[in-house]
This record gives structure tokens, C-alpha cells and sequence, in this order.
């Protein structure tokens, strides 16, 4: 993949990371970062910095076309979502964050349909774009 075309996508990854959050923080709750002391602010800050790399890490999972590629997509959202929850979370909290955060992700994506929505439709949009990417001769892989 061109370096400029993996950049757009890891920045998408990026965009979906701060809507995720700012949907966890509207639709659903940000009660268990309280003991670690962090605000909803913080959360939203990490975020998207946070799901780029976790993005980065697992961007080959993504664009390929068929029901594999969704396949693929579908892994590769939740292993960016857990690289990415982990990595938020030791900023935030270092040695229990890594530990909790994406327990605690995943769960409030469950308890917060309203979340969960959000989490999957930015993660379909980021599989299509992807796709676009390859489809359209700007890849080169």
C-alpha cells in the first residue's frame, strides 16, 4: 500500500477512535474510569491516537473484497479495538488499564447499543474505504 494511502486509512482509524469515544461518552458510561481518576475529556483525547495505532497494527485486515474480506474486517475491528483499548488504557492507567480497558470497552459496546452501533458502523466505514483504496488502482497491494 502506498505510504500516503496507509496514512488516510490509519487517520480514519484515528476519526473512528474520537467518534467511538465521543459515542461512549454520550450514549453510554464513562463510570468506570472514575476510579482511575480520568474524565471524559481525557478519554476522548486518547482515543483517537490510541485506534490509529491499534489501526497501524492491523490494517492489513482490511479492504479485501467478498465475504472473506468482511470476514477479515470483522477480526481485524476487534483486534484494533483491543490494541487500541490496551494502549489507551496504559496511558490512562498504566498497569491496570492495559489490563481492563478493553474489558471495559467491549462492554459498554454490549450494554450501549446506541455505542456499539457507532463502534461497528465506523468500523464497516473503515473496511469500505479501504476497499475504495484498493479497488481503485491507489494501492498497490
Amino acid at each position: 500500500m502506498r505510504s500516503e494511502d496507509r496514512l488516510a486509512l490509519i487517520s480514519a482509524f484515528g476519526c473512528a477512535g474520537f467518534l467511538c469515544a465521543a459515542a461512549l461518552i454520550v450514549f453510554g458510561g464513562t463510570r468506570e474510569l472514575q476510579p482511575v481518576n480520568a474524565t471524559d475529556l481525557l478519554l476522548f483525547i486518547v482515543s483517537g491516537p490510541s485506534a490509529a495505532v491499534g489501526g497501524a497494527i492491523c490494517i492489513g485486515l482490511f479492504g479485501h473484497s467478498g465475504g472473506r474480506g468482511w470476514f477479515y474486517a470483522g477480526v481485524g475491528a476487534i483486534c484494533s479495538t483491543l490494541l487500541g483499548a490496551m494502549l489507551g488504557g496504559t496511558i490512562v492507567a498504566p498497569v491496570l488499564g492495559a489490563l481492563f480497558a478493553p474489558l471495559v470497552l467491549f462492554g459498554n459496546l454490549v450494554i450501549y447499543p446506541a455505542a456499539g452501533l457507532v463502534w461497528f458502523a465506523s468500523m464497516a466505514i473503515v473496511h469500505l474505504y479501504a476497499m475504495n483504496l484498493r479497488a481503485y488502482g491507489k494501492s498497490t497491494t
